[in-house]
């Protein structure tokens, strides 16, 4: 009988272990530079540093993020695959994409929000005014983080609103995207505002609007959408995701480093200069943001089929 118990106690030990082994990847389902890849990476040292042990990140940019979620829902390995991603950007792959459904992952915690996305201009273009989009006599050049993903979104609602003629030229990360803005290849870009502000104080470019319910701290000068009449959600939702892992000794482990660091000041800091307000109340609400956004996004997306067709 003492035997046995041993026995049992040592397997017990042993798979615990295995578990606190079993490798975890970040995938980054989006360009170098840019507010996902900021953020993963973020998460990646952090984790490194609180469970003492080697975490790779796994960029897979492209598509507006379709790529690399698409690893994580259809890859068949042991290890955790996790990433920080708007929730946004995920309903609109699982609404487009009939190979990935919503239960391929699992939902770990809700991080915060981002209200700093804007748009910005070439410095000195005349189409840092709107009503001039009109007059062109030609559709708007305008950059984006991959068709359907959040900028496209936000731009959808800007030219739905304002009657604007618009044509997307997609990129699979922001720096490419700016130096194509300032390099006059294209009219107008979409970024995070933290990537923004450099190449506005460095006189390159102008922001025209912020997706903000108020105008930001650190652009207090840039009007948002909402003055311009402009409807935009509130905020985005960033969400900690992992594949559909059988793995939940190491997804526990996530999550309980994940409560520590968004109640840690220093981390929130260092979320906040990415741009994300980070909110540890709303840590459970994850699968509630998620649902919420697959509801919010289906008219944008029945936009982009038809688009598609045409």
């Amino acid at each position: 009988m003492f035997n046995r118990i041993v026995a049992v106690l040592l397997l017990l030990f042993t798979l615990t272990v295995q578990a606190q082994t079993k490798p975890i990847r970040v995938v980054i389902p989006f360009g170098v530079g840019g507010l996902v890849d900021n953020l993963n990476r973020r998460l990646q040292e952090a984790l490194v540093q609180e469970l003492g042990r080697p975490i790779q990140i796994d960029p897979r940019p492209g598509a507006a993020g379709y790529i690399g979620l698409k690893h994580m829902a259809t890859t068949k390995t042991d290890e955790v695959l996790i990433s920080i991603i708007d929730a946004m950007a995920i309903a609109n792959i699982i609404l487009l994409h009939d190979d990935i459904v919503y239960e391929d992952f699992k939902y770990l915690s809700q991080i915060g929000t981002t209200t700093s996305v804007a748009m910005a201009v070439r410095k000195g273009s005349p189409l840092k005014s709107l009503d001039v989009w009109r007059t062109q006599g030609r559709p708007v050049t305008v950059g984006i983080n991959g068709i359907a993903g959040a900028h496209h979104y936000y731009n959808w609602l800007l030219e739905s609103q304002a009657k604007l003629s618009v044509t997307y030229v997609p990129y699979k990360g922001v720096n490419e995207m700016l130096n194509n803005l300032i390099g006059g290849h294209i009219d107008a870009g979409w970024a995070n505002l933290p990537s923004l502000e450099a190449h506005e104080q460095a006189g390159r470019i102008d922001i025209v609007a912020v997706v903000h319910p108020q105008r930001a701290e650190t652009s207090p000068n840039v009007p948002t959408f909402t003055e311009l009449g402009i409807k935009t959600p509130l905020n985005a939702k960033w969400l900690l995701i992992s594949n559909d892992t059988t793995d939940l000794v190491t997804v526990k482990q996530i999550q309980a480093v994940m409560v520590k660091l968004l109640n840690d000041p220093q981390f929130t800091q260092i979320m906040r200069t990415t741009g994300i307000i980070v909110e540890p109340k709303l840590i459970d609400q994850a699968q509630v943001s998620m649902t919420a956004s697959l509801k919010q996004q289906t008219k944008f997306i029945e936009y982009i089929k038809t688009t598609q067709r045409k």
